[in-house]
C-alpha cells in the first residue's frame, strides 16, 4: 500500500531578524523591557536615563525619569514591567518594583523587597504569581525559590521547595500551564539540567537543557505547551551569539529555533510577545541589545519566530470546493421531493435505520471532536475513552426501553412529552432552553473553534471559514430539511473517518521506527492507559464514568437533535437498530481519534523540530500536521473533513431549532395552521438560525476562545442537566408532578452553579450533579403537592401501556 512520506514536510516555522533603531546609550548593564507594545530601556552602568520606543515609532524618545540600576532581571506582564534585584551604586540590590506608562509618564511603584539578596537570580511570572530563584548571598550560596502573589503582596514572599541538584550554576526559569520550570547549568559548562515543579507539588527531572546560557537566560511561554528559551551562547568566547531553543512540555523535547549573531557583544536579552486582536498575527521572540563596552550607542534586534500561512494550493482549494458543492447538491435533490413539514422535520418517518445511525454519530462528532479528542490524548492518555465504553451499556438500555416509548408518543418535538407528562409550562421552559443553548452556544462554538484552528495553519482566515461553513450548511438544510441533513451526515461520517484513518497511517509511517516504535513509546509513557480506579472526584476516573452511565440514560430523550432522528425511522425496530448502529460506530471511532492523538504525540516526540511553538491551542495540532506534513490535494481533502464535521453538527442544530419553534410555539399557540404555512415558516426559521449562529460565531472570534468555550460549556451544564432531571422524573416515576419538577429544575441550577464555583470536581460530573439534584429534590417536592391526575399510560416506563 502506498503512503506518502512526511520527510519533505512543508516548513511552517520561520525565523527573522528585525532591526530596531539604535539606542543612544551604552549597552553595558542596561535594562530592556516590554510595556504593552513598547520597548523601555533604562539604567545601565554609569547611566540613569530612560528611553521609550513606541511600537509604531522609528526612534527612541527619552522620558523625564531617572532609574539608576544595572544588571537587574526584568519581566513583563501585559502593560506592567517588573524589575527585580540588580546593582545600585555598585551594591547588590534586593529591591523589587514595577513600571507602568500612564499618559506618557513613567510611574514607578515599589513592591516588597526580596527577603535576601540573590546571586544569579532568574524569575518568571504566571498571571499574579511572581517566582524568583537564585543563590543566597548571606547563606553560603544556598539555593532559594520564593513566590510573591502580586495581587496580595502585603503577605510577603513565600519560600518554596528548591529544585534538585547540587552546587551553584547559571539559572533560567519558565512557566507553562501551571508548572514551573528551572534550568540549571554548571559554571564550567560540563552539565545542564531541567526541572519541573508540577503544580507546586513536587519536582521532577526533565529532558536535559541542551544549551548553556552565559549569565542565565530568559523564557517566554508560547501557546498551550511551549516555552521559548533565549540567551547568550556560553560555548562561544565572544558573547555575540543569541540562541533560541523551544521546549515542548507535553513530549518533553527540545528543538532549536535559530539564533542571531551580533557584530558586537550581546549585553542584554528580553522575551518579547505582542498579543494582537484576531485576525492579526502575534509577534513572538527575543529582543537583544548589544554594543562594545561603554560606546555611545547600542544595537537592538528582535529575533522573531512566526508561522507561515497560505499553504493551500489550487488542488487543495479544488478538493474543498468540490465537497461543498456536493453538499449543496444533496440539499437541492431532496428539496424536489419535499411534500410538507412531515418530510422537513422527520423525513416522512421513512429514513433507513443505518443512515439514521450514521447521522446520530455525525451529530455528536463535530470538528471540535475531530480536533479536541486527538488533542486530549496527545496531551494526556485514554482515560476519557472509558466513558464511551461504559456508555455502551446505557445505549443498549436506551435502545431497548426508551426508544420504543418515545416512538409510541408520535411526537415531533421531544418537549411535547413534557406537556403530556407534566404541564405546558415545562414544555415551554424546555423548548426555550433548547433554543438558547443551540443558537447562542452550540452553533456558534462548533463554527468558531474549528475556524480558529484552521486559520492558524491554512491561511483561511477565521471570518472566511465561519462564513463558508455557516452559509453552505444553511443552504442545504433549508433546501432539503432533515433528509438532506441525514444524508449529508452519512457522507460526512465517511469523509471524517476516512480522513482520520489516512492521517493515522501517515503519522505512524513518519515515525522513526514505524509501528514498533509507536507501540514502544506509548507503552513507556503510558499514553493508552484507559481506566483509573482511584477514588478522586476531581479527575475523570472510571467511577465517575460508571456514575454518569447510570445518570445519563436521559441524554437521548432530552436532546431534540437525537430524538428527531429517532422519529424519522420507519418503525420502533428500525429506531432501535439506528441506536445500536450509533453504538457500534462510537467505540471504533473513538479509538481511532484517541489513537490519532497518541500517534501525533509519538511523531512530534520523534521530530520536535517540526512542531510549531506558535500554535494557538492544542486543538490546532492535528490541522497543523495536515497542513505541514501531508501532500497537496490530500491536505484539502482532510480540511474538507474538518468542514464536514463542523457542518454535521451545525445542520442538525438548525433543523432542530426550526422544529422546536414551529411545533412548540407556532403550532402550539396558533390554531388552524396549514401545513404549507408551517413549512414556509420552518424554512425561514432555518435561515434565521443559520444567520444568528454565524453572527454569534463571528462575535466569538473577537474574544479569547478558551475562556468563552468554558463559559458556554458551564452554561450548557446548568441548563441541560436540569431539563435532563425533569425527563428522569417523568420517565422513571409515577408520583412526580409538574410543581415538583419545576422546583427540582430550579434547585439544580443553583446546586450545579455552586459545584462549579466552590468545588474541584471534574467538569464531567456537572451534568450528573444537575440531573441527580433535580431528580431527588423534584421528587421530594412533588410529595408536597397532589399526585398527577391525568392518565400516565405510555408516559413512564412503569405505567401500563
Amino acid at each position: 500500500m502506498f503512503l506518502p512520506s512526511v520527510s519533505n514536510a512543508k516548513e511552517l516555522v520561520t525565523f527573522d531578524e528585525v532591526p530596531y533603531p539604535k539606542l543612544p546609550v551604552s549597552a553595558e548593564g542596561i535594562q530592556l523591557g516590554q510595556i504593552g507594545g513598547d520597548v523601555l530601556a533604562f539604567g545601565g552602568v554609569g547611566s540613569d536615563a530612560v528611553f521609550l520606543l513606541n511600537e509604531e515609532a522609528d526612534e527612541w524618545t527619552q522620558l523625564e525619569a531617572n532609574l539608576a540600576i544595572s544588571d537587574a532581571f526584568v519581566i513583563s506582564s501585559e502593560d506592567i514591567l517588573y524589575v527585580i534585584g540588580g546593582q545600585a551604586e555598585d551594591v547588590l540590590s534586593d529591591t523589587v518594583f514595577s513600571l507602568k506608562l500612564e499618559n506618557d509618564q513613567l510611574v514607578k511603584t515599589d513592591i516588597i523587597d526580596l527577603p535576601v539578596s540573590l546571586n544569579h537570580l532568574t524569575a518568571t511570572l504566571d498571571e499574579s504569581d511572581l517566582y524568583v530563584a537564585g543563590y543566597s548571598v548571606e547563606a553560603d550560596s544556598q539555593k532559594m525559590l520564593i513566590q510573591l502573589n502580586l495581587d496580595n503582596a502585603t503577605k510577603g514572599w513565600a519560600e518554596l521547595d528548591v529544585w534538585p541538584g547540587e552546587g551553584e550554576g547559571v539559572l533560567v526559569a519558565g512557566y507553562q500551564d501551571g508548572d514551573l520550570f528551572i534550568g540549571e547549568s554548571d559554571f564550567d559548562g560540563t552539565s545542564t539540567a531541567l526541572y519541573r515543579y508540577n503544580d507546586g507539588e513536587e519536582w521532577s527531572i526533565r529532558e536535559t537543557l541542551p544549551v548553556i546560557f552565559n549569565d542565565g537566560g530568559v523564557s517566554l511561554s508560547l501557546g498551550p505547551s511551549h516555552i521559548l528559551f533565549g540567551g547568550i551562547d556560553a560555548t562561544r568566547d565572544d558573547n555575540k551569539r543569541l540562541v533560541l531553543w523551544s521546549y515542548h512540555t507535553v513530549t518533553n523535547t527540545w528543538s532549536e529555533i535559530g539564533g542571531v549573531t551580533s557584530s558586537s557583544e550581546v549585553e542584554r536579552v528580553i522575551p518579547w510577545f505582542i498579543e494582537r486582536k484576531p485576525p492579526e498575527t502575534d509577534l513572538s521572540g527575543i529582543v537583544s541589545v548589544s554594543g562594545e563596552g561603554m560606546t555611545e550607542s547600542s544595537h537592538v534586534v528582535l529575533a522573531e519566530i512566526k508561522v507561515k500561512k497560505g499553504l493551500f494550493t489550487w488542488l487543495d482549494y479544488t478538493a474543498v470546493v468540490v465537497y461543498l458543492v456536493g453538499m449543496i447538491w444533496i440539499g437541492v435533490y431532496f428539496s424536489k421531493r419535499e411534500k410538507g413539514t412531515e418530510d422537513f422535520f422527520v423525513g416522512g418517518r421513512k429514513m433507513p435505520w443505518w443512515a439514521v445511525g450514521f447521522s446520530l454519530y455525525a451529530t455528536g462528532t463535530s470538528a471540535i471532536s475531530f480536533m479536541a479528542i486527538p488533542a486530549l490524548s496527545f496531551g494526556t492518555n485514554w482515560i476519557v475513552l472509558s466513558g464511551n465504553v461504559f456508555g455502551l451499556i446505557a445505549t443498549v438500555f436506551v435502545a431497548l426501553y426508551l426508544v420504543p416509548l418515545i416512538r409510541r408518543l408520535n411526537i415531533t418535538s421531544t418537549f411535547e412529552y413534557l406537556e403530556s407528562r407534566f404541564h405546558p409550562s415545562l414544555r415551554m421552559v424546555g423548548s426555550f432552553q433548547c433554543l438558547v443553548f443551540q443558537i447562542c452556544g452550540r452553533m456558534s462554538v462548533v463554527l468558531f473553534l474549528p475556524a480558529l484552528a484552521l486559520s492558524s495553519v491554512t491561511g483561511l482566515d477565521v471570518v472566511t471559514s465561519i462564513l463558508v461553513m455557516g452559509i453552505i450548511a444553511t443552504v442545504y438544510t433549508v433546501l432539503g430539511g432533515i433528509k438532506a441533513v441525514i444524508w449529508t451526515d452519512v457522507v460526512q461520517v465517511i469523509v471524517l473517518l476516512g480522513g482520520a484513518i489516512f492521517c493515522l497511517f501517515v503519522i505512524i509511517k513518519g515515525i522513526d521506527g514505524g509501528l514498533s516504535e509507536f507501540l514502544r513509546i506509548t507503552t513507556v509513557d503510558e499514553k493508552t492507559r484507559m481506566f483509573d480506579w482511584s477514588w478522586d472526584y476531581t479527575i475523570p476516573t472510571a467511577w465517575v464514568f460508571l456514575l454518569l452511565m447510570v445518570i445519563n440514560v436521559t441524554e437521548l430523550p432530552r436532546d431534540q437533535v437525537m430524538v428527531q432522528r429517532i422519529l424519522s425511522t420507519k418503525s420502533d425496530k428500525a429506531a432501535g437498530r439506528s441506536v445500536f448502529t450509533l453504538a457500534l460506530i462510537v467505540i471504533p471511532g473513538s479509538v481511532l481519534f484517541f489513537g490519532l492523538g497518541t500517534a501525533l504525540y509519538v511523531f512530534y516526540k520523534s521530530h520536535p523540530e517540526r512542531l510549531s511553538p506558535l500554535l494557538p491551542g492544542v486543538d490546532s495540532t492535528l490541522p497543523y500536521f495536515v497542513a505541514a506534513e501531508l501532500p497537496i490535494g490530500i491536505t484539502g481533502l482532510i480540511i474538507a473533513a474538518l468542514f464536514a464535521a463542523s457542518m454535521s453538527s451545525l445542520d442538525s442544530s438548525m433543523n432542530s431549532v426550526a422544529t422546536v419553534i414551529t411545533v412548540d410555539f407556532y403550532k402550539r399557540f396558533k390554531k388552524n395552521v396549514t401545513d404549507k404555512a408551517s413549512l414556509h415558516l420552518a424554512k425561514w426559521i432555518t435561515i434565521a438560525a443559520g444567520v444568528f449562529g454565524t453572527v454569534f460565531a463571528l462575535i466569538l472570534s473577537r474574544y479569547p476562545a478558551p475562556y468563552l468555550f468554558e463559559v458556554f460549556a458551564g452554561f450548557g451544564g446548568l441548563l441541560g442537566g436540569g431539563i435532563g432531571g425533569v425527563f428522569s422524573l417523568g420517565l422513571f416515576t409515577r408520583r412526580a408532578n409538574w410543581q415538583g419538577a419545576m422546583i427540582g429544575m430550579l434547585a439544580s441550577v443553583i446546586i450545579t452553579w455552586a459545584a462549579q464555583e466552590f468545588t474541584d470536581m471534574t467538569p464531567f460530573l456537572f451534568v450528573g450533579v444537575a440531573i441527580v439534584s433535580c431528580t431527588v429534590i423534584g421528587y421530594l417536592a412533588s410529595l408536597c403537592f397532589p399526585a398527577p391526575s391525568q392518565s400516565l399510560k405510555g408516559l413512564t416506563l412503569f405505567a401500563e401501556k
